[in-house]
């Protein structure tokens, strides 16, 4: 029997880092204001949201979320306890150490799920589980956020990242969602 490995922990010192410049960085403003835009029409008209930030890292995005859209209750995961301590450092106390794959939530508790940069760290075929996890607690109606890297262009999915690391391409993300 094979055993599946765990989903990428970074270092603590990614996450330290990461906590010093996601609030300003060039990359991290253009994607949360592609996020707004993406989200404002299917957010408009909704109040009163319960959002789950899957691999919510050093939370920064829990306390956007409450701050840009209606969202009443904002809850983050992430496997790593380096990033936990970082959203609690920001004031995120609904947060909670547990993997993608097996969400500690009852069916249909959030409103919108949002997922950014992790399925690309998850086990092979893990992807598809925290999809499948994703659906499952997310309300009739509900919203799911992905972002992941992109596969188009680029020519070596191995050399920085190890074989865990994927990059997708638009069909592969249209079928894991299908």
């Amino acid at each position: 029997m094979t055993r599946k490995r765990q989903p990428q922990i970074f270092e603590p010192e990614y996450y330290a880092r990461l906590f010093e410049i996601e609030e300003r960085h060039w990359w991290a403003v253009g994607m949360r204001r592609a996020m707004q835009a993406l989200l404002a029409q299917p957010l408009q008209g909704r109040d009163a949201l319960r959002l789950l930030d899957v691999g919510c890292g050093t939370g920064f995005l829990l306390g956007f979320m409450k701050e840009h859209w209606p969202v009443k209750t904002a809850v983050g995961v992430d496997l790593s306890e380096y990033a936990l301590q970082f959203c609690r450092t920001r004031g995120e106390t609904m947060v909670a150490r547990a993997s993608a794959t097996a969400l500690p939530f009852a069916d249909g508790s959030f409103d919108l799920v949002t997922c950014i940069d992790t399925l690309q760290h998850l086990p092979i075929d893990g992807d598809a589980t925290a999809l499948d996890e994703f659906f499952r607690v997310l309300r009739p109606g509900g919203l799911v956020y992905v972002r992941s890297p992109s596969a188009l262009g680029h020519y070596d999915r191995h050399h920085h990242h190890g074989s865990d690391y994927r990059r997708y391409a638009l069909s592969t993300i249209a079928t894991l969602f299908r």
